[in-house]
């Protein structure tokens, strides 16, 4: 069996920023979608699967729960600016889907329904390409990202295994081989001792 993981790109910082920026500029709902999948590397079916009511909060954070691989439940903390984001896009609406069918004008589709995986997948298309970054990013890439950006900066694996949802350690360090291997590999130090800094 292939693991896709190992060629699904992914978003580095700048380009992560780009997308999120992006994403605000054209829709709330939108930026919601970037930020489950971006900055709490949610599946795209937890993401989609999420509703209104599933948010609460626990500890002093605003949280949302979402069903996890295998019907598993889970809690993940949102951001303070997904939470700021959220009450503004929600307006008060307390029921129905997190990331409901707008309309072209942007407003709320009735009767409500969710978006489809499928209309997450040509989203986050539409939007990269909106904000100039690889046209080829998914849903699974911004959260191959966001482990990626994670293990970058330093986060324990259990921590980003655990926020992700695997229950091994290798599935998560899956997402992050292959960056690791382009960052650290041998050519840039080699390049640079035989030929110079500039090459």
């Amino acid at each position: 069996m292939s693991r896709p993981d190992l060629t699904t790109p992914w978003a580095d910082r700048g380009e992560l920023r780009k997308l999120l920026l992006a994403a605000r500029d054209v829709n709330p709902r939108d930026f919601l979608l970037v930020a489950l999948l971006g900055l709490n590397g949610l599946r795209v079916s937890e993401a989609v699967g999420a509703n209104v009511p599933d948010l609460g909060s626990s500890g002093g954070h605003r949280t949302l729960r979402v069903t996890r691989k295998g019907s598993k439940r889970g809690v993940v903390p949102l951001a303070p600016i997904v939470c700021t984001a959220v009450d503004e896009f929600l307006a008060g609406r307390s029921v129905g889907p997190l990331l409901p069918r707008l309309h072209s004008s942007g407003v709320v589709m009735d009767p409500l329904a969710g978006i489809s995986r499928q209309t997450a997948y040509e989203r986050i298309r539409f939007l990269a390409d909106w904000a100039g970054v690889n046209p080829e990013l998914s849903p699974h890439s911004l959260r191959r990202s966001f482990v990626t950006l994670a293990l970058q900066d330093g986060v324990p694996l259990h921590q980003v295994q655990l926020a992700v949802g695997h229950s091994n350690p290798a599935t998560t360090m899956i997402y992050f081989k292959d960056a690791a291997n382009l960052d650290d590999n041998p050519t840039f130090e080699l390049a640079k001792s035989l030929v110079g800094v500039e090459a």
